[in-house]
């Protein structure tokens, strides 16, 4: 027995909708990235792309259990939620301007376009199972010289587990206040774009240390064109 209405199709058909865009952003943005030519190493990949491919390794996992456990319903709010959440609300808007502004063949857009590509890589298998028609056309896409099948691939093994950076979490927990402070700004016409912006954090002296360990990378992380943070205590009154 299963329960249907027009809003459990509607939630659906919205859940389907949010993980197709999240991959139609990825392949766009991996527009002229040939993986044989232009893949940066694990290690020499920028940190805010290094977390994004180990968050997805970590998906992986649990992702593969469920699908031995036939637990399809839970994969599936797995990758919505990695849609929705690690990938639509921050690392996806967080590179976009990294992507535009930086130069064509420069290592922080290459290592953004790496780490689209490993978790594109991962997510059209993870897809296939349910979603098989969205997850074919993908993979066309991906592998335009390859002819065979998603259905004929294994797991994906490119990933790279076990990165962790406390700084880019901290980045991320006061990064919506740092947005809310700049979306003022806006309206009161005193910049245009976040990347009009210079700022400048004052914070604790743990977020310090914490937030230190990204140097030139967190105006990437915080979108601005360049980005400064000093101890609390250095605050004029």
């Amino acid at each position: 027995e299963m329960t249907v209405s027009d809003e459990i199709l509607k939630r659906s058909a919205d859940s389907y909708r949010r993980i197709r865009n999240t991959v139609r952003f990825m392949l766009a943005n991996m527009q002229g990235f040939d993986n044989n030519q232009h893949l940066v190493s694990h290690n020499d990949m920028l940190d805010l792309d290094k977390w994004i491919v180990s968050k997805t390794a970590d998906l992986q996992v649990q992702i593969l259990q469920g699908y031995d456990e036939y637990n399809f319903h839970h994969v599936m709010q797995l990758i919505l939620n990695f849609c929705t959440n690690d990938l639509g609300g921050f690392y996806l808007d967080v590179i976009k301007d990294r992507q535009y502004t930086t130069g064509e063949d420069s290592l922080a857009r290459r290592s953004a376009q790496s780490a689209l590509y490993h978790i594109a890589q991962a997510m059209v298998r993870w897809l296939a199972p349910v979603l098989s028609f969205t997850a074919e056309e993908i993979w066309q896409t991906l592998e335009e010289e390859n002819s065979e099948s998603i259905f004929l691939q294994d797991w994906y093994q490119g990933l790279n587990a076990g990165y962790e950076n406390d700084s880019i979490e901290t980045a991320r927990q006061i990064n919506p206040a740092i947005r809310k402070q700049m979306e003022g700004m806006r309206s009161d016409k005193i910049i245009g774009s976040s990347l009009d912006a210079e700022i400048d954090v004052y914070c604790s002296d743990e977020i310090y240390q914490s937030l230190s360990k990204l140097g030139d990378e967190l105006r990437f992380v915080f979108i601005t064109s360049y980005a400064r943070i000093h101890p609390i205590s250095e605050q004029a009154d």
